[in-house]
């Protein structure tokens, strides 16, 4: 179980300290939005599946590659810092 959850850890990304997020929080309630509108629409009948190009535009022209750059940065930083963490522990 310990060995488990070391490799579920490797996948987190942590909001240990919100003021780093800044291109999130500026643009990640837009496209989040943008996400349940169109979850919502094809589940609701309003939206077809046949929009998911137009959907997916839509959330690279609301900056969704800065927001996945900016937390690759940050999960990077964290994953360096425990490793470092774990290699003191032992």
């Amino acid at each position: 179980m310990a060995a488990n959850s070391r490799i579920a850890y490797s996948h987190t990304v942590e909001k240990k300290n919100p003021e780093a997020y800044t291109v999130n929080n500026e643009k990640g309630t837009d496209i989040g939005d943008a996400m349940k509108e169109y979850v919502w629409g094809v589940i609701g009948g309003s939206k077809s599946l046949d929009d998911w190009d137009a959907y997916v535009q839509q959330i690279e022209s609301l900056g969704v590659q800065d927001i996945i750059d900016e937390l690759t940065t940050i999960h990077g930083a964290q994953m360096k810092e425990y490793k470092e963490y774990m290699k003191n522990a032992q």
